[in-house]
């Protein structure tokens, strides 16, 4: 299993959070960066003092085998969702775990981690 980290820079305008509403964005291009199954990808970095609210899931290009990912962050990794099937029909999945009811302050710097299940892990979609 490891930790790949090239994607965490993300795109978007991180230095503003201070009492303003961001939106940030990250493609993950595993056809660039190959990663396999129990292989965390951060895929976006974190502040100090952000709160996470919303979390959208698009799939551009679907897999083409069993694909499934948790999406959460270093304390939890499956707090923002779970068991999400990477392989459906592309389009947006809005993520519903358990950070998202009322969105997750976080004390320190994280990331947004995506762990790539094993495939006999079934999808919850």
């Amino acid at each position: 299993m490891a930790t790949i980290t090239s994607f965490a820079a993300g795109k978007g305008a991180t230095q503003h959070i201070g009492g303003f509403t961001v939106i940030n964005e990250n493609v993950l291009d595993f056809a660039v960066t190959p990663v396999k199954s129990g292989d965390v990808v951060q895929a976006m970095k974190i502040p100090k003092n952000a709160i996470l609210k919303d979390v959208r899931i698009e799939v551009l290009t679907v897999e083409g085998g069993a694909a499934t990912i948790n999406v959460g962050d270093l304390t939890d990794p499956d707090g923002i969702d779970v068991a999400v099937d990477v392989n459906s029909a592309a389009g947006i999945i809005k993520a519903d775990g358990a950070y998202m009811a009322a969105g997750k302050r976080y004390a320190a710097t994280s990331t947004i981690d995506v762990i790539l299940l094993p495939i006999s892990m079934p999808p919850r979609y």
